[in-house]
Parts: C-alpha cells; structure tokens; sequence
C-alpha cells in the first residue's frame, strides 16, 4: 500500500510537471492571443466608426445627388423653354421684317417707283378691286336672296292648290266605282275649259 502511494504520488508530481511545462509553453502564445484579441477590439472599434463615417458621408452624397438632378431637370425645362422662345421671337422678327419690306415696297409703288403688276399699281389698288368685286358679289346675293322670299308665297300657293287637287281627285276616285270611274274620266275631259294659258278642271 506504501508503495502504491508513492507511485501515486510520482505519477501526480510527473502529470503536474507536464502541465506546468505545457503552461510555460502556451504562455507566451497566450499572452500573444490577448494582444491579438486587444488589437483586435481596437481595430473593430476603428473600424465601426470609420463605417459610421462612411455611412454618414455616403447618405449626405446621395441626398446632394438627388438635389443635383432635381436641379439639373430644372435647368433642362427651363433651357428648352428658353430656347422655343429664342426660335419663337427670331421666326417673329423674320416676320416683321417681311412686313416692313412690304410697306416700304408699297410706298415706293405708291410714289410711282415701278407697280405691283400692270393691272394693279400697288398692293392697296389690289385690295380695294377685291373689296369691290366682293360688295357685287354680295349686292346679287342679296338681291337673289329678295327674289326667292318674294316668289316664296307664290311658290307655296301653288303646292297647296296641286295637293288639295291631288287629295280631292283621290277621294272622288275611291268613292266611285270601275265603271263610275271611267265615265266620269270621260265627262272631266270635258270639262277642262281654256282659259288664256291656264288650263281650269272642274270637278
């Protein structure tokens, strides 16, 4: 049993030797894993305020871009604005020196400087030959336009007088008979009576 002990007792001291040995070997590496876990936590810690920086700076960029096209659209709508006004104003000031050409052409016709054609000495010849073939124009018109509201009545006189006629004959023809009908065609022949140009039917 003494004996047991000590070897006991060996093997514990020779377990133990180990571990210090072991101890004395993973010393330095431990002391090496704590300044890599220190450095570590530095570097984190650099590292998550710089991306909070970036962060920041990436948001104030993209909200100074968005503002930037929103400008920029702005400026494109009012250039081409601009610019159909630029080619507005010039088509106008082309027109405008056509129409003073013209009025310098038609003084110079006016004081006897050439004519516009040989029928027309100068453009206000033209207009006020136009001006009056347009008020004889409409002198017919309304003379044409008299006339129809004169024989107007007269014309609807006699479209009255045709469907009474027609209106009368169709009944007296429905109310006789076949044979009635052919006589009395016979005897209206008869009694259609010349008068002037008019012919007159009694019935």
């Amino acid at each position: 049993k003494g004996q047991t002990l000590e070897e006991i007792s060996a093997i514990i001291k020779s377990i133990t030797m180990k571990v210090e040995e072991k101890k004395d070997k993973l010393k330095p590496k431990i002391i090496a894993l704590k300044e890599t876990r220190r450095s570590f936590q530095e570097l984190e810690h650099q590292y998550n305020e710089k991306k909070s920086r970036f962060d920041n700076v990436t948001k104030e960029i993209n909200t100074e871009i968005n503002e930037l096209k929103i400008e920029r659209k702005e400026l494109e709508e009012n250039w081409l604005m601009e610019e159909s006004q630029y080619h507005e104003i010039v088509a106008l000031k082309e027109l405008a020196q056509i129409r003073l050409n013209e009025v310098k052409q038609e003084e110079l016709w006016q004081a006897g400087e050439g004519e516009l054609s040989p029928d027309f000495r100068c453009l206000a010849d033209l207009y006020k030959s136009k001006l009056v073939k347009q008020e004889n124009y409409a002198k017919q018109l309304r003379k044409k336009q008299k006339e129809l509201k004169e024989n107007e009545n007269d014309d609807f006189q006699q479209r009255a007088m045709f469907s009474d006629l027609y209106h009368l004959l169709d009944v007296k023809a429905k109310t006789l008979s076949a044979s009635s009908i052919e006589h009395q065609s016979s005897v209206a022949k008869d009694e259609i009576q010349m008068f002037g140009n008019a012919q007159i039917l009694t019935i």
